[in-house]
């Protein structure tokens, strides 16, 4: 076991490293992503904003950088460790000054009798051994380690000091996604000041606002972690919490969240909705058509409240279109990674990196300046966009933070039929696409960050297939079957070894024909389609066996997702009326509009 002075002086090593090299964590990856990430400045004001953006950029790095100075020093009372030399007048840090100064102590004392166990308010917790995982990676194994019996007691008196308490607690994305305590028969996750049973939907637990667990768990895992794993894991720990009235920052991202201007923020979204995206519950953005000067434009709605006020950001100068790689140039779609990093696109691609505050118009090496992009999605840190490239799909992906887009060598040759459409899943490190051109013609797998051919589900069934993931492995499929032969209605199919195979599940879905599927769990899944009264949304509970109507639409579907297992959204339109967007925050049992006159 290394010393602390070893220890600390490895975590800076590490910190300094990144930079230059791969890291686990999307924060660490975009600190050595900024001097590269940017695009080639091009003459005139463009290259000034993109000269600016750089500086700005650096300058962030240069303060995250400062911040884990800040909590080294702080762990080590406010000195700087043995060698270091202060730089200028100003001291790094003060005794107390750090946000989140991580003590042994925060395990509580082993002596505390009878703990109790997260989901009851009194109990003997399990005995056996305790695995502790640090959640931090996607697509490879956490580290994870045994607790001593010491450590064990520490953790289960910590635990019986914090307060019950009664809801759905934060899930976290990419990165840093808390810590698992594994007994036999039991596993708890500390996350964001909460400690829950694992599962779904509302739950007791444990109200843990100093993050005082998580603090634990990370101090016994000194000797099992890497100085890079620990740093992420610090860095991110000291944020605010979930349970912190005080905390502003989205359970799933690390990003800072530009702030909305609290005077312009309203219950309506002021705008006709095309696209929704919502990196968390509380934090999404819709684009859509509002008015600028009289004229229809494109404009962006943000929440931070989980759709129940609205504030107007910054939209790309771009035409609102239906789409499509056919259709004229603009956009369609809209969809964000974390707090800071979004895409615009369908058939053009803009992105932004400040929360949606400036947008840049971006082409992808290796393209057609007009190259239509089809779809796009972002999961683990890697944005993905499907793209036509003569008469095949291609996907380019591109790290989230750096507008610095690859193309895979797997190809999807374009159908026959009249209208072409690519639906693009992300879930994790998994990723799947595929093609429907009247029937299903091809497809594409994420496969340990590379696309390869894959054969989609009902190739067979001469009608389309829509896709979702609600894990790596959970897949559902809506079909279509016989719909371009002889119709035989709509039927769900279920993978459990991530699209490797596929098995029909349960009775027909009561559909005509399908246009979106959303699975919030391997049970729960909600398959917008049209029936003989029109546009409805209908879903299963209990993994196809049975099937309701859960909400009557207008004439279009679109953007039907799963942001939690809990809360949903949709969009849909009437023939000759404004689009709504509809949330559910009961797990698709009720679809209720938000943003509209009503608010």
């Amino acid at each position: 076991m290394k010393s602390d002075e070893s220890f600390e002086r490895d975590v800076r090593a590490s910190l300094r490293a990144s930079a230059s090299g791969q890291a686990p964590d999307q924060l660490v990856a975009r600190i050595g992503a900024i001097p590269a990430g940017e695009p080639s400045p091009r003459a005139g004001a463009r290259g000034l904003r993109l000269v600016a953006r750089l500086a700005v950029n650096l300058a962030a790095a240069a303060v995250v950088v400062i911040a884990v100075a800040a909590l080294i020093v702080s762990r080590n009372g406010g000195n700087l460790p043995a060698g270091a030399q202060p730089s200028g007048s100003a001291s790094v840090a003060t005794p107390g000054a750090s946000a989140a100064p991580l003590a042994p102590s925060a395990c509580g004392s082993p002596a505390s009798p009878n703990p109790a166990s997260p989901g009851s308010s009194q109990g003997v917790a399990p005995a056996g051994p305790v695995v502790v995982t640090l959640g931090i990676y996607s697509g490879r194994p956490d580290p994870a380690w045994t607790l001593t019996v010491n450590e064990a007691a520490g953790v289960d008196a910590a635990l019986a000091a914090l307060p019950d308490s009664t809801g759905t607690p934060p899930v976290g994305g990419l990165g840093y996604h808390g810590f698992s305590i594994t007994r036999p028969g039991t596993t708890l996750v500390a996350y964001l000041g909460t400690v829950a049973p694992s599962g779904d939907g509302p739950r007791t637990m444990k109200a843990d606002p100093t993050r005082s667990i998580e603090r634990c768990l990370l101090e016994t895992s000194r000797s099992h972690v890497t100085p890079g794993e620990y740093a992420i894991a610090e860095i991110a720990i000291a944020a605010p919490s979930a349970a912190s009235p005080a905390a502003s920052a989205p359970p799933a991202s690390t990003s800072p969240v530009p702030p909305a201007t609290p005077s312009a923020s309203t219950s309506r979204l002021g705008l006709s909705p095309a696209s929704v995206t919502f990196v968390s519950a509380d934090d999404g953005w819709v684009l859509g058509t509002g008015t600028c000067s009289g004229a229809p434009c494109a404009a962006i709605a943000r929440t931070v409240d989980g759709g129940r006020t609205w504030t107007g950001v910054s939209a790309p100068a771009a035409a609102i279109v239906p789409g499509g790689d056919q259709g004229p140039p603009g956009i369609s779609r809209l969809r964000f990674a974390d707090a800071r990093d979004g895409w615009a696109f369908g058939p053009d691609l803009w992105a932004t990196h400040d929360g949606g505050a400036t947008w840049a118009r971006l082409t992808i090496p290796g393209l057609p300046a007009d190259a239509a992009i089809v779809a796009l999605e972002s999961a683990n840190g890697k944005v993905h966009a499907a793209v036509l490239d003569g008469q095949d799909y291609r996907v380019a992906s591109s790290p989230v933070g750096a507008d610095d887009f690859r193309l895979s060598a797997v190809r999807v040759p374009v159908g026959a039929g009249p209208v072409p459409a690519v639906q693009l899943v992300l879930s994790g490190a998994a990723g799947w696409l595929i093609e429907n051109d009247r029937a299903v013609v091809g497809g594409a797998r994420l496969v340990n960050g590379v696309w390869v051919a894959w054969q989609p589900p009902c190739a067979d069934v001469v009608g389309p297939a829509f896709l979702a993931a609600s894990s790596p492995t959970e897949l559902a499929a809506a079909c279509d079957v016989g719909l371009w032969g002889t119709p035989a209605g709509d039927h769900l199919y279920v993978s459990h070894d991530g699209g490797s195979t596929f098995v029909e599940s349960g009775t027909a879905v009561p559909l005509t024909t399908a246009a979106q599927v959303a699975a919030a769990s391997p049970s729960t899944i909600v398959v917008g389609g049209f029936d003989a009264k029109g546009a409805v949304l209908v879903a299963t509970f209990d993994g196809g066996r049975t099937w309701a109507v859960v909400a009557r639409l207008g004439a279009t579907i679109a953007d039907l997702g799963f942001t939690t297992a809990a809360q949903g959204v949709v969009i849909t339109a009437p023939a000759d009326g404004t689009a709504s967007l509809l949330m559910t925050r009961d797990g698709g049992r009720t679809w209720r509009a938000v943003g509209g006159a009503g608010g």
